[in-house]
């Protein structure tokens, strides 16, 4: 569902959008060239799935040297995004909104906009994308490359990005497993 709003906000509009940030429930927004995204809060797979890549992919980062963090604003107060996981190289400057981030974790979402980020990414130098899809099972992980550099996408999805907008594909990893069966009970015949 989409709504747009054009000229000054109506008064209702921004009591709701005061309310949401009272009660917290805006810490998922975006603000996308000035135009305001709400998103709601994660439903428990994805939540579980944010921890996991939280538990596996922080001491690595750490070894590294970069700083994990779960969500954080990347890019400016009219123009910002939130991925669901960065990780951010210590030299860069704390503040509310981050100009970049060394890597940043999406995990798709129904009516997902991910693909939508990635020219801005690349816009702010974010030099690494990794694409999480809990519904396909699959990991992709991407490197900014060099300017309009564009790949097209894998027709087998419809998940994946019509275009990567200055990224290449370094890594895919598909379910190779196929569909999980569902566990056998004891005493119960397959």
């Amino acid at each position: 569902m989409r709504t747009v709003v054009h000229g000054p906000l109506p008064a209702e509009l921004e009591e709701y959008l005061a309310k949401r940030a009272r009660l917290g429930l805006d810490r998922r927004d975006e603000v996308w060239e000035g135009e305001y995204h709400m998103s709601p809060a994660p439903n428990r797979r994805h939540a579980d799935l944010d921890a996991q890549l939280g538990e596996l992919l922080g001491p690595r980062a750490r070894a590294v040297g970069l700083r994990p963090y779960g969500n954080l604003n990347i890019g400016e107060k009219e123009n910002y995004r939130i991925p669901d996981r960065s990780f951010i190289d210590p030299s860069v400057e704390r503040d509310i909104y981050l100009p970049t981030a060394t890597v940043v974790v999406e995990i798709l979402s129904q009516d997902d906009d991910t693909c939508k980020k990635f020219p801005f990414y690349a816009t702010r130098a974010v030099a690494e994308i990794l694409v999480v899809d809990p519904a396909e099972r699959t990991v992709q992980w991407f490197v900014r490359a060099e300017a309009n550099a564009k790949r097209r996408p894998n027709p087998s999805s419809r998940r994946r990005p019509a275009s990567y907008s200055g990224y290449r594909r370094r890594h895919s990893q598909p379910n190779s497993a196929g569909p999980r069966a569902p566990p056998s009970r004891p005493g119960r015949r397959p």
